[in-house]
C-alpha cells in the first residue's frame, strides 16, 4: 500500500474516531441537556402512559448489552447510559413507553453500528488492537471448561468470543494486506479454540498425569581415617557418581520445565507491570514474565487470591 493511501486510511481513522466522540456527547447531551449537575428541563413534566417495571427493564437493558458487548466498548459505561435513561423515563421525560423505548432504541442501535464500523476498519492504530484484545481476554477469562456444552451461560461467552476474534482476525489480516507491522502481542494472539484446548486439558488430561516425584539425593558416606580405605572409597563414589549422573540427566531434564510460582508480593510486582491502560492486568504479559500461558498466570493470580488487586484498577486509587 502507498503512503498516500495510508495517509488517506489514518485521516479516515481519526474523522471516524471523532464521530463516536461526538455520538458520545450526543448521548450526554440527550441525558443531561442542562448539563450533568442540574435536572433535566423536563423533569415531571408528564406523567407516563405505560408502565415499565424493574424487572422489565433489566431484561431490555440485558439485550442492549448483548448488542455492545462484542463491540470494544466500555460496557459498564453503556450500562449506565442506559440507567440514566431510564432514570429519565421515571422521572417523567417521556410521555410515554413507546415514546421512551423508540428513544433509546434509535441511539443504542444507531451507536453499535457506527462502533462495528469502527471494528472493522480501524486496522491503522495499535490502540485498535489492544481495546478488542482486552475485550476478548474479558470474555475468555469468564469461560470454564463445559465439556458437553451444556451451559446456556458458557454459550452465549463462545458465541461473544467467536465475534470478538473475528473482528480480531480482520484487523490483522488487513494489517498485513496494506503491509502494516504486526507487533509480537499481535503475532502470538491466542485463538478461542486454543484456549478451548489448553481448559481440556488443565480439566480433563492433567489431573489423570502420573505426578513425578524427584528421589532424594543420596547421602554422603561416613569418612573414614585409613588412607587407603579412603582410596577405595573415593573410587567407589567415582564409580557411583557415573552411575547416578546418567539418571541425574533425566531427574534435571524432567524438572526443567517445571516452574516456579511466585509469591503474592512478587506476583503482584508483576501484575503491576503488566497492566492495559484502563490499570487491569493482561494475563498474557503476566504469562511471558513467568513462562506459562495466560490461563494458568489468571489462575495463580487467582489462587494467590490477587483477583480484585489484578482486575479491579478501584485498588489504584
Amino acid at each position: 500500500m502507498s503512503k498516500d493511501s495510508n495517509k488517506d486510511e489514518i485521516e479516515k481513522y481519526h474523522l471516524r474516531k471523532k464521530d463516536i466522540e461526538n455520538f458520545h456527547l450526543r448521548i450526554l447531551v440527550e441525558l443531561h441537556p442542562s448539563g450533568a449537575d442540574n435536572p433535566h428541563p423536563d423533569y415531571k413534566r408528564y406523567k407516563p402512559a405505560g408502565v415499565i417495571s424493574r424487572r422489565e427493564w433489566e431484561g431490555i437493558k440485558k439485550n442492549y448489552m448483548l448488542l455492545f458487548a462484542p463491540l470494544h466498548v466500555k460496557i459498564d459505561m453503556i450500562e449506565k447510559y442506559l440507567d440514566d435513561f431510564y432514570g429519565n423515563w421515571k422521572n417523567g421525560v417521556y410521555p410515554a413507553s413507546e415514546k421512551f423505548l423508540e428513544t433509546l432504541d434509535e441511539i443504542f442501535r444507531e451507536f453499535a453500528d457506527l462502533l462495528q464500523t469502527k471494528n472493522q476498519k480501524f486496522y491503522t492504530d495499535i490502540q485498535t488492537y489492544d481495546e478488542l484484545l482486552e475485550d476478548f481476554q474479558n470474555i475468555t477469562n469468564k469461560m470454564a471448561y463445559d465439556g458437553e456444552e451444556k451451559s446456556i451461560g458458557q454459550n452465549i461467552l463462545k458465541e461473544q468470543a467467536i465475534k470478538v476474534q473475528a473482528q480480531i482476525e480482520s484487523y490483522l489480516k488487513k494489517r498485513a494486506e496494506h503491509g502494516l507491522e504486526l507487533t509480537d502481542e499481535m503475532i502470538k494472539f491466542k485463538s478461542l479454540e486454543t484456549i478451548l484446548e489448553e481448559m481440556h486439558f488443565e480439566t480433563v488430561i492433567k489431573p489423570q498425569l502420573p505426578t513425578f516425584v524427584m528421589p532424594p539425593e543420596p547421602e554422603p558416606p561416613p569418612v573414614r581415617t585409613d588412607y587407603d580405605d579412603l582410596k577405595a572409597e573415593f573410587r567407589n563414589q567415582q564409580q557411583l557418581i557415573k552411575i547416578l549422573s546418567k539418571d541425574k540427566k533425566k531427574y534435571k531434564a524432567a524438572i526443567k520445565n517445571m516452574r516456579h510460582k511466585p509469591t503474592q508480593m512478587e506476583m503482584k510486582h508483576i501484575i503491576d507491570k503488566c497492566l492495559f491502560k484502563n490499570g487491569k492486568c493482561n494475563n498474557t504479559k503476566v504469562g511471558d514474565i513467568l513462562g506459562i500461558d495466560g490461563e494458568t498466570a489468571k489462575t495463580w493470580i487467582e489462587t494467590l487470591g490477587l483477583s480484585d488487586y489484578a482486575y479491579n484498577p478501584d485498588h489504584l486509587k
